[in-house]
């Protein structure tokens, strides 16, 4: 759940009742004092490990705060600083829609950035360390500007040999909705 500054990962047995053996009773706390947090998005990796992905901000500005936790519930300290980072661009508004973790453990983020409803559709990388990979795109985003902004990447899929598949929408000059396919 999400309080706007609180968000809450829980895991459950089988039969519905909480899994002790994670975090606290069951649970782990994300707090985020500064604005608000929504919009969160889950990725399992190979070891069974969790990143977890929220917008932050403050209505006018965000950014994504990235988390990764452990099988047993608590913040990867491997990760970032402190199992967190914050991935953060000189744009105003980013978004993620997605995310999914490759055969490395890294995480692939879609989704938008730019104005709200006028953002240009990304990909992002982040290596098991928790920077943005300079391995991929433009210091670890690819833009797709191409596309004139005003979209957004949903789905994302990733080749055994790495190479990622972003799908998403837009909204062309006369506001109908295109999908489109675009490898990486």
């Amino acid at each position: 759940g999400t309080d706007f500054h609180e968000v809450r990962l829980l895991r459950f047995n089988r039969d519905g009742s909480p899994d002790t053996s994670f975090g606290t009773a069951g649970q782990l706390s994300l707090t985020d004092p500064p604005g608000w947090v929504e919009n969160p998005r889950i990725a399992l990796t190979p070891s069974g490990a969790a990143y977890f992905v929220t917008q932050r901000g403050d209505r006018t500005t965000s950014s994504l705060l990235v988390a990764r936790v452990t099988a047993d519930g608590v913040l990867d300290t491997s990760f970032g600083v402190g199992g967190r980072m914050i991935v953060d661009t000189p744009s105003s508004y980013l978004e993620a829609q997605i995310v999914r973790s490759d055969a490395n453990g890294r995480l692939v983020i879609g989704g938008t950035l730019g104005p709200l409803d006028t953002g240009t559709p990304l990909v992002a990388r982040l290596t098991d360390t928790g920077q943005l990979d300079s391995s991929f795109g433009d210091n670890g985003i690819v833009l797709m500007p191409f596309l004139q902004d005003n979209g957004w990447v949903n789905r994302l899929a990733i080749a055994a040999d790495g190479k990622i598949v972003a799908a998403g929408e837009r909204f062309d000059a006369n506001q109908i909705r295109q999908h489109f396919v675009a490898r990486l």
